[in-house]
């Protein structure tokens, strides 16, 4: 923060009004475990990306079937993962496998047995990093460690794992049971039914409904409702310039040399047309 206010000090006073949790991974609690962006939205958003232009009824078919086939094939990945052996989802299996690997560089020193109280200092591939030497606090009681990674990514950071190989420990109580496969399956647990033929369907008798003539969008591109700001500022105030002369003034719809005339052009130079 004082980085910032060196740099700008409005921006340190914009960002210390916001209440810090809802900014901060530091001040989050872990509810976000690590995550600050909006990916997984985006994913979904690209899964259902082919839909929009769609009539209505194609668009929830369309947005049906994607749904379902999201379901069935992670519901499936559980299932293997499960069989397997697996205890963990493939993200978390892969952070503990790469902290594992720095943990073997790290010495650890006991402070206290009965309480779980170790110091870990971190080792040589951190040094070639340059982050080496670092030392930090890991309470196996409290479950904690005081570079902060358990609390914000509830998974053991590099410092515990060393310690639970110090100890002959597991470190399975320091993974949140979000990360279980079991708990992975049982997300996509819900499943869908096929939607029956319309011809096997009973006849509609209710209410017919007709759209309103007065609300359908007239001819042209629809105005914008968006927020403009400088970046959608054009500049105006040059003129038109043809693309087939390249002489300001018209564009080629109307320029007198589209039909193969050469023109000259305002570099003095003689443009001509290309062939239709």
């Amino acid at each position: 923060m004082d980085r910032i206010g060196s740099i700008n000090v409005e921006a340190a006073r914009y960002l210390l009004d916001i209440p810090l949790h809802l900014w901060s991974l530091h001040h989050d609690g872990g509810c976000r475990y690590g995550v600050q962006t909006t990916n997984m939205s985006e994913v979904f958003n690209g899964v259902l990306k082919g839909a929009r232009c769609l009539p209505i009824t194609a668009l929830v078919r369309m947005t049906f079937y994607r749904v379902n086939s999201y379901f069935a094939t992670r519901r499936e990945l559980g299932r293997k993962r499960l069989e397997e052996g697996h205890d963990y989802s493939p993200k978390a299996t892969n952070i503990i496998e790469k902290n594992m690997e720095k943990a073997g560089a790290h010495e650890v020193i006991v402070f206290d047995y009965e309480r779980g109280l170790f110091e870990v200092t971190t080792g040589r591939g951190d040094r070639i990093a340059g982050k080496g030497g670092k030392k930090h606090t890991v309470n196996l009681m409290q479950k904690t460690c005081t570079c902060e990674k358990v609390i914000i990514y509830k998974l053991p950071c590099s410092h515990v794992l060393a310690v639970c190989r110090h100890r002959s420990l597991s470190y399975s109580g320091f993974v949140d049971a979000s990360f279980l496969t079991s708990s992975y399956r049982s997300t996509y647990m819900s499943f869908f039914k096929p939607v029956p033929d319309m011809h096997n369907c009973s006849p509609y008798d209710g209410p017919r409904i007709i759209a309103d003539e007065r609300l359908k969008r007239g001819a042209g591109r629809p105005r914008s409702t968006r927020i403009q700001n400088e970046m959608d500022a054009a500049d105006r105030s040059g003129k038109y310039r043809c693309s087939i002369c390249k002489v300001s003034g018209h564009n080629k719809q109307r320029c007198p040399n589209k039909n193969g005339e050469g023109t000259s052009g305002s570099d003095g130079a003689v443009h001509l047309s290309r062939p239709h």
